[in-house]
């Protein structure tokens, strides 16, 4: 997941400029699924949940044991970062038991980045929606209607691969299945 307006050279998130007022932020740098860099100045990455999930990306328990120890804002902490910290944060973000609340934040990441960089946030979104269901209210239901209203957005763009849209469909079903938003509005080209 590549950045629109701040690609860095030598380091993740190191020239990020400040939004403007009532803009989001921009996207983390380098998220596509290759991107290897860790920052060299990461304080993120220097610590021992961050260094073991590192070490094994693709552990599922490594990846609950970071969630565990960071929660979801400390994930988000560490997808700010961008490159290979930020990848494993995505990838922890569906383990964290607070993990709806970075949902708004995925959903802004969602529509600012590069077609490459969508696959791995979408995972991440459907990772999050696809948790049990509890006897609690939900932690952040404007989340959910953020990272639905995203993904239709990707859904639609023309210059995001057919596949990768039709991800962002079937999540942004997974949503409607779960909520009052209406599946009618996704697009239905997909469809078999």
């Amino acid at each position: 997941m590549a950045v629109v307006a701040a690609l860095v050279v030598g380091g993740a998130g190191a020239c990020k400029r400040d939004p403007k007022p009532g803009e989001p932020p921009p996207p983390p740098a380098e998220l596509v699924p290759d991107a290897g860099l860790v920052a060299k100045d990461s304080a993120v990455a220097e610590a021992e949940p961050w260094k073991a999930a590192l070490a094994a990306p693709d552990d599922a328990i490594e990846l609950a044991r970071l969630a565990e120890a960071e929660g979801a804002s400390g994930l988000l902490v560490g997808l700010e970062e961008g490159g290979a910290t930020g990848l494993v944060a995505l990838a922890a973000l569906p383990y964290a038991d607070d993990a709806e609340h970075a949902l708004p934040r995925l959903a802004e990441i969602l529509v600012a980045v590069p077609p490459a960089s969508l696959p791995p946030v979408i995972d991440c979104v459907e990772g999050i929606v696809q948790r049990p269901l509890t006897q609690t209210e939900p932690k952040n239901p404007l989340g959910a209607h953020a990272a639905f209203d995203a993904l239709l957005a990707v859904a639609k763009r023309t210059d995001v691969p057919a596949p990768t849209r039709a991800r962002a469909v079937s999540v942004g079903r997974l949503i409607a299945a779960r909520g009052p938003y209406d599946a009618k509005l996704l697009p239905t080209e997909f469809d078999r």
